[in-house]
C-alpha cells in the first residue's frame, strides 16, 4: 500500500496531507490492502520519503523517474481504478503526468500508458474531460497521434449534440480537428474541415465588423497548410496572403499586440511564396519577418530569440535562392551564434 501511494501521490503531482490520508483510505478499501501501523502512519513515512513545503507530499522527482515508477508500481489492470479515483482529486495534474508518461515511454511494447488515457475517455461524454485532455496532447505528436484524433472528433461529436455551440467555437473545434486528421495523414478530410471552419469565421467576422479577425488569419494559416498538403499552391498562397492582410490590420489598429503573429504569418508567407518560384516575393516576406522577430527578440530574449534564429535560418535559405551567397552565409552565422 505504501508503494501504490507514492505512485498515487506522483500521478496527482503531489497532494495535501489531508487529501493523502483521505485518499489512503480509500485506496485502501478499494484495493483491500492495509499498512499495519494505520494510513496516518502511511501518510507520515509517505512525507518523510517524498516531503513537499508545508508538510504536502511531493511526487516522485524527477518526471522522468516519477513516470518510470508509475510504470514499476502499476500494472494494465490494476491502475485504472485508481488513476480515476485520482483524477477526481486532481484531474489537471493527472492528466498532464499521464501524456507526459506516453511521451517519454510509450512504444509499441509498452502501450500502458496510452491505454491509461483511452480508458479515462470513457463513452466520449464527459466534455470538461476531453477538454483538459485536448490541451495537454501535444500539439504536434506521432506516438499519440491517433489518440489525439479520437479525442478531437469526440468534442466535435459531443458539441453537436449541444444547442449552444457558437459559431466560433465550432471553427476552432474543425480548426482543431484538421491538423490532427493531417498529423495522420487524412489530408482529404482535413481540407474539408479547414474549409468549414475557415468559412464560418470569414461569415462571422464581416457580421461583427472584423471582430473575429485574429482566429479568422489563424484559421486560414491552417488551411493555407492544409491547402499546401493536398498540392494546391496558389491556393494555399491566396489563404496566407489573407491570413496576412489580416493581421496587417489588425498591428495597424493598435488594439493589441500582434506583431510576433504578423511575424508568424509573415514566415509562412514566404514559404508559399517560394513553393510557387517568386523568389523575390520570399525573400521580402522573410526579411520582413526577421525584422520583426529581431525587434521582439530585443525586448523580450527569453520569449523571442529562438524565433528570431529560426528566421534568419529562412532568410539564409532565401539568399541563397537568389544566388546571394555572401550575405546568406553571413546571416546563417548570426543564427548559429544565437
Amino acid at each position: 500500500l505504501l508503494a501504490h501511494m507514492a505512485a498515487y501521490v506522483t500521478l496527482s503531482g503531489g497532494l495535501s496531507d489531508a487529501q493523502a490520508l483521505a485518499a489512503a483510505k480509500s485506496e485502501s478499501a478499494a484495493l483491500g490492502l492495509e499498512y499495519p501501523p494505520g494510513c496516518g502512519a502511511l501518510v507520515k513515512n509517505l512525507q518523510d520519503a517524498l516531503p513537499g513545503p508545508d508538510g504536502t507530499l511531493d511526487p516522485v522527482r524527477p518526471d522522468l523517474v516519477g513516470e518510470a515508477f508509475l510504470l514499476k508500481a502499476w500494472k494494465q489492470d490494476s491502475a485504472r481504478g485508481p488513476i480515476q479515483r485520482a483524477l477526481a482529486v486532481s484531474q489537471k495534474n493527472v492528466i498532464a503526468v499521464l501524456v507526459r508518461t506516453a511521451q517519454d515511454f510509450a512504444t509499441e511494447d509498452e502501450h500502458r500508458p496510452i491505454s491509461w488515457i483511452e480508458a479515462l475517455m470513457g463513452d466520449g461524454r464527459d466534455e470538461g474531460l476531453l477538454t483538459a485532455l485536448d490541451e495537454a496532447l501535444p500539439q504536434s505528436t506521432v506516438r499519440m497521434s491517433d489518440l489525439a484524433l479520437r479525442v478531437a472528433k469526440a468534442r466535435l461529436e459531443l458539441a453537436d449534440t449541444g444547442c449552444d455551440l457558437t459559431a466560433p467555437s465550432r471553427s476552432q473545434l474543425l480548426t482543431n480537428l484538421s491538423e490532427r486528421q493531417a498529423d495522420v495523414g487524412e489530408r482529404e478530410k482535413a481540407l474539408a474541415n479547414a474549409e468549414e471552419a475557415a468559412a464560418l469565421l470569414r461569415r462571422i467576422s464581416a457580421e461583427s465588423g472584423g471582430g473575429y479577425l485574429p482566429q479568422l488569419a489563424n484559421s486560414l494559416n491552417n488551411l493555407s497548410s492544409r491547402q499546401s498538403d493536398m498540392g494546391f499552391r496558389e491556393r494555399a498562397l491566396a489563404s496566407i496572403e489573407e491570413a496576412v492582410g489580416n493581421y496587417r490590420q489588425l498591428a495597424a489598429s493598435g488594439t493589441g499586440d500582434f506583431q510576433p503573429a504578423l511575424a508568424i504569418m509573415l514566415h509562412n508567407l514566404s514559404a508559399r511564396q517560394a513553393g510557387v518560384g517568386r523568389r523575390a516575393d520570399a525573400l521580402r516576406s522573410i526579411e520582413e519577418s526577421a525584422e520583426i522577430d529581431g525587434r521582439l527578440a530585443d525586448e523580450r530574449p527569453e520569449l523571442f530569440l529562438p524565433g528570431f534564429a529560426t528566421a534568419l535560418m529562412t532568410w539564409s535559405s532565401r539568399l541563397s535562392d537568389m544566388n546571394s551567397h555572401e550575405n546568406a552565409l553571413f546571416t546563417s552565422q548570426q543564427c548559429v551564434r544565437i
